[in-house]
């Protein structure tokens, strides 16, 4: 819970924009909550399927839909927002806030 609402926070500075030194530390703060909220999937998934077979289709399922955010990053993040990426950050700013409730 910590490292989602780190990532909300950290999300939180990067949309406000208040200065280069407050999105710099909103960058480290998404970074750090992103970190410690990985293994948590990812060791989740596999250990709740109780046969090889089906662990490793189920991590594989897992990563492909973790990798499947690589199909959205373009459209959020897109050439015409930037520097600020208004856009892009709200998205992620709702995946976590999704995640958070879906967790608890």
């Amino acid at each position: 819970m910590a490292s989602i609402c780190a990532c909300i926070l950290g999300y939180i500075l990067l949309i406000a924009n208040i200065s280069p030194e407050a999105s710099f530390a909103g960058c480290f703060i998404v970074a750090a909550g992103l970190y410690t909220a990985a293994g948590t999937p990812f060791s989740w998934g596999p250990v709740n399927n109780p046969r090889y077979g089906k662990r490793a289709i189920a991590s594989g399922i897992q990563l492909t839909i973790g990798n499947a955010s690589g199909v959205a990053a373009p459209f959020l993040f897109s050439k015409d927002d930037s520097p600020r990426f208004v856009p892009g950050y709200a998205g992620k700013l709702h995946e976590q806030n999704c995640f958070q409730d879906d967790l608890f």
